[in-house]
C-alpha cells in the first residue's frame, strides 16, 4: 500500500490534525477509541474514484499493469481510501493521474495544467516534497492548518456517552471536515453535535468501534492461520467502517479464501500482484554485476564511493571496529544504501537486496524488495543498511543517477543519489 503519514493532535483540544499518503486520514484517529469510521450513510463512492471492482498497480518502470478484478464483492482498500473529485479530466500520464488523485483527496488544485505547473514554482517549506508528490508552500499551510479552526473540545466526552453506537471520527480532507461515526439513532447526533460543534460532520458507521475492533481480531486470526498474510489489518472509515487485509497475494486463490471467512460489506483488500511478488529466500553474498560487502543494523546515509579513502570513512560509520573488506576501486565503485525503517531482516516486512538493473534512460536501479509478499506492515522504523560492490563494468559511463526502488510500492523511488566514474 504506499506510504502513509498520521499527525494527531489530542481531541479535546483545538484540533491540528493532517494524514498525508494514499491513506488520507480514513484510517482511524489514535485516541478515538478503537476506532472505525464510515462515509455518508449510503456508502458510494465519490465520483472521480476508481471503479470499486478493479484494482490496477503501477510498476516500478511507472507503467500500469491490467486490472486484477476482485470479484465475490470485495473491493480494493485502496481505491476506497480515494474519496476526492479530480478536477477536469484525467491525465493519460500515470505519474500526473496519481498526483491529481493525491491533491483531490487532500482538498487541493488537481487539475492536470496546475499539476504539471507545481513542480517548475518557486517553493520553500521543507514539506514542499515531502508527500512524493511537489506541493506549494500555500499548500502546505492549507492542508495542515485548515483543521485548526474546528474546535472539537468536549467531543470525547460525548463519544463515550453513546459508546454502544459511536464508531469514530476522523479528518476528510477532501471534504475539508471533521467527521464522526454512529451505527444508530443518527438524526439524534446529527442534531446535538451540529447544536455543539458545528464544524463537525454525522455520519452512518456499520458497526460500533468494539464490534468491529473483535471482528477486526478475528479477521487477522483468519488471514494468518490460512497463510494468506501477515498480522496486519486495520480499520479504515469508508463504506461505514470496515477491516482492511493486506494479502501477500492479490490473486484469485487468496481472494477465494477470503471470501470463505469475511463479508465483504465489512471487509476490503490490498496486497501485491502476483506479477510484483518477491518469493522468501536468503540474501545472496552475490550476482551479476555485484557482490555483498556487509549489512549492519545502522543508519546510513545513501551514497556512492569511488575511492580507497572515501571507502575507509564509510566503513568506519557502519561497522566500527571491524576490517573493511578488499575491493578493487579499478574495477568496482561501493554503494552503501538505507532500508528506510525496514531493517535488513529478511522477511515480508523487511527487506532483502536483489541485484540492479539499467534501463534505457540511463538511470541505475537497486532492487530492494520487501520477500514473502506483505504491503501493510506495522509503521515501526527499524534501522539497517547495506553496502556491496557493483562491477563498474556493469553500469554507464560519465555521470548517471542511482535509486532505490522497492518493487511492491507504487510511490516512486525510496531515495537516489548521483555518481561521476
Amino acid at each position: 500500500m504506499g506510504r502513509c503519514f498520521l499527525i494527531v493532535d489530542r481531541p479535546g483540544h483545538r484540533s491540528r490534525w493532517w494524514i498525508a499518503g494514499w491513506c488520507l486520514a480514513a484510517v482511524l484517529v489514535a485516541g478515538c477509541g478503537s476506532g472505525t469510521g464510515s462515509t455518508e450513510a449510503d456508502g458510494a463512492p465519490a465520483s472521480g474514484s476508481a471503479s470499486n471492482d478493479v484494482a490496477t498497480t503501477v510498476a516500478p518502470d511507472g507503467a500500469v499493469t491490467e486490472p486484477v478484478e476482485l470479484g465475490h464483492g470485495f473491493r480494493r482498500c485502496s481505491e476506497l481510501l480515494s474519496t476526492g473529485v479530480i478536477d477536469g479530466p484525467v491525465s493519460s500520464d500515470p505519474e500526473i493521474a496519481k498526483a491529481q488523485q493525491f491533491r483531490a483527496d487532500m482538498g487541493l488544485r488537481s487539475d492536470e495544467a496546475w499539476v504539471r505547473q507545481v513542480p517548475s514554482m518557486e517553493r520553500t517549506s521543507e514539506m514542499a516534497d515531502a508527500f512524493g508528490h511537489p506541493l506549494t508552500d500555500d499548500e502546505i499551510t492549507d492542508m495542515t492548518s485548515w483543521s485548526a479552526s474546528v474546535d472539537t473540545t468536549g467531543l470525547d466526552a460525548y463519544t463515550a456517552e453513546h459508546r454502544d453506537t459511536f464508531g469514530g471520527y476522523w479528518i476528510d480532507n477532501a471534504a475539508r471536515a471533521v467527521t464522526v461515526s454512529f451505527s444508530a439513532d443518527l438524526e439524534a447526533r446529527r442534531a446535538e453535535i451540529g447544536q455543539r460543534w458545528p464544524g463537525v460532520r454525522v455520519v452512518a458507521a456499520n458497526l460500533n468501534a468494539d464490534d468491529l475492533t473483535v471482528l477486526q481480531n478475528d479477521l487477522m486470526a483468519h488471514l494468518v492461520d490460512r497463510g494468506l498474510g501477515s498480522s496486519s489489518a486495520q480499520l479504515i472509515q469508508v463504506a461505514g467502517g470496515v477491516v482492511s487485509l493486506d494479502l501477500f497475494v492479490l490473486d484469485e486463490p487468496s481472494v477465494v479464501a477470503v471470501a470463505e471467512f469475511a463479508d465483504p460489506a465489512l471487509t476490503c483488500l490490498d496486497g501485491q500482484r502476483l506479477t510484483l511478488f518477491t518469493p522468501p529466500g536468503p540474501q545472496a553474498p552475490s550476482g551479476p554485476g555485484w557482490r555483498l560487502l556487509g549489512l549492519e543494523e545502522v543508519d546510513v546515509p545513501f551514497q556512492a564511493v569511488t575511492d580507497a579513502s572515501g571507502f575507509e570513512q564509510l566503513w568506519a560509520a557502519f561497522a566500527p571496529g571491524r576490517p573493511a573488506p578488499p575491493v578493487d576501486f579499478g574495477s568496482e565503485i561501493v554503494l552503501a544504501f538505507p532500508t528506510f525503517g525496514t531493517g535488513i531482516q529478511n522477511s515480508p516486512c523487511g527487506s532483502r537486496f536483489d541485484g540492479f538493473s539499467v534501463g534505457d534512460d540511463g538511470v541505475v536501479r537497486l532492487d530492494l524488495p520487501a520477500p514473502g509478499g506483505a504491503t501493510g506492515c506495522e509503521a515501526i522504523a527499524i534501522p539497517g543498511a547495506y553496502v556491496v560492490a557493483l562491477d563498474r563494468s556493469a553500469l554507464p559511463g560519465g555521470t548517471f543517477t542511482v535509486e532505490i526502488v522497492r518493487r511492491q510500492y507504487e510511490a516512486g523511488p525510496l531515495g537516489s543519489v548521483s555518481v561521476t566514474l
